[in-house]
């Protein structure tokens, strides 16, 4: 595999094990605190389903910027207006659609202590998850990918050192 690819498949694995990471941990703080389950499973599993699922938006996510960027690794860079506009947008119509949807087939409802958005009759809870938590993905996978290959590049110097010492013992 070449070292492009290497880095790619680095990549998705970082985005994808730190959004779930953090998408079960807001699902399981939130859900208990501010919803009732009617059809949805609300156990541990079922936390970790959606959280399966919350990956998925997230990639969603990413590639729609990716596309308005005209670059797959964009969120390395720093970020325009128009990337900021098309995560914040999406996430809002996407977190926004979900809830309504869900909503309307009884999957749960809403504690009296939900905040709601005005005008929307939806909770402001999981809209603030992919507003908050898409962001803060894209740059922890980023950092996760550099830190990783700063400990690879410098794992390689110490144990050409090593070797060279070898040598000379």
């Amino acid at each position: 595999m070449s070292r492009r690819a290497t880095h790619d498949v680095s990549h998705a694995f970082a985005l994808s094990v730190v959004a779930f990471v953090l998408h079960l941990a807001w699902e399981s703080i939130q859900c208990p605190v501010f919803f009732e389950h009617g059809s949805y499973d609300a156990s541990p599993g079922g936390m970790a389903l959606a959280s399966v699922g919350d990956v998925g938006i997230t990639w969603a996510l990413y590639a729609a910027v990716a596309l308005v960027s005209w670059q797959w690794r964009w969120s390395a860079q720093g970020w325009s207006r128009r990337q900021w506009a098309v995560l914040l947008g999406l996430a809002l119509a996407i977190g926004w659609g979900i809830e309504a949807r869900a909503l309307a087939n009884h999957r749960w409802s809403y504690k009296a202590l939900t905040p709601l958005l005005p005008g929307l009759n939806v909770s402001v809870i999981p809209i603030l998850q992919l507003l908050v938590l898409a962001p803060l993905i894209f740059r922890l996978a980023d950092l996760v990918l550099r830190l990783t290959e700063l400990r690879a590049r410098s794992g390689g110097e110490i144990s050409r050192q090593q070797d060279v010492s070898n040598r000379f013992h």
